[in-house]
């Protein structure tokens, strides 16, 4: 038996485990494919849960590393190719779920002061700084630029109201502002 991704001949005493569609991975190819993850993190009364997901496992738990089911809001991401080199990432919301936002996020680099607002947002609420009393989702994804990442932020459709109202008297932020953030 061969591992799907180096062909390397796995014996029986070797370790490996089998990805989605049941073919044989060897343990480093394993290891690299959670190296690139995509990151799901579901908040609510200031409790943190993260999801991982790559393309050959799907989801796992993000802290305890054991394969999962999908969190309820994103059900997974697909590979968009935007040239023969580049791409990203896209999440896959879930039915009863809004991306209310959608763009790419990077560090708090001097030259995109515009989306240290999105940045501040989610360092906030994950932090434990702001407790949102309603289910705050953040997806993120990679692209094929090593300086950006994509996200959404998503929440569930009959919390949308409520939630933009809880970010704009708690946290003077309008989903307008965090639009133009992702741009």
């Amino acid at each position: 038996m061969k591992c799907k991704h180096c062909e390397e001949i796995l014996n029986e005493n070797d370790w490996y485990t089998t990805v989605l569609d049941g073919e044989p991975i060897c343990q480093s190819c394993e290891s690299q494919s959670w190296q690139n993850a995509c990151v799901v993190y579901e908040v609510e009364n200031g409790e943190v849960l993260k999801y991982e997901w790559c393309s050959d496992f799907g989801f796992r738990d993000g802290d305890c590393y054991e394969i999962t089911t999908s969190p309820d809001s994103v059900e997974g991401f697909k590979y968009v190719r935007t040239d023969a080199w580049r791409g990203y990432y896209d999440s896959i919301i879930a039915d009863g779920y809004t991306a209310v936002a959608s763009g790419w996020c990077t560090d708090k680099h001097d030259d995109v002061a515009y989306k240290h607002l999105y940045n501040d947002l989610v360092d906030d609420i994950l932090g434990g700084k702001v407790s949102c009393p309603y289910k705050i989702v953040f997806a993120f994804a990679p692209t094929s630029n090593v300086f950006s990442i994509a996200s959404d932020l998503i929440i569930e459709d009959t919390q949308l109201d409520n939630v933009k109202r809880w970010m704009e008297e708690q946290l003077n932020v309008t989903e307008e502002q965090i639009q133009n953030a992702l741009k």
